[in-house]
């Protein structure tokens, strides 16, 4: 195309000058349109980036929760009946520890 355009230059050929001044215009918008629309989906990214970034930070955070409401609760069990249930199988039945209370 840029052969064209500059062999159009050199004959001085106006109608072609024209022809292809028109379509580098409309390429140029084009190109404008695609720069665009790549910077408001970058920013989407970005937002999305953010919001998995938060969501992240969130789940860490009740993460630590539940630890510490689960530490309680085998300090309460320990305090009430003596028995420590840290790290016991999948199999603990805390209604055998009442029985035995």
């Amino acid at each position: 195309m840029v052969k064209k355009v500059l062999e159009a230059l050199v004959n001085t050929d106006v109608a072609l000058r024209v022809k292809y001044w028109l379509l580098m215009t409309k390429l140029m918008t084009l190109r404008n349109k695609c720069l665009k629309e790549l910077s408001t989906l970058s920013k989407r990214i970005q937002n999305i980036q953010r919001n998995i970034s938060v969501s992240v930070q969130y789940q860490r955070t009740l993460s630590e929760f539940a630890d510490s409401a689960t530490n309680i609760a085998e300090d309460v069990v320990y305090l009430c009946s003596g028995e420590i249930i840290r790290h016991q199988s999948e199999d603990f039945n805390p209604e055998d520890t009442a029985e035995r209370s």
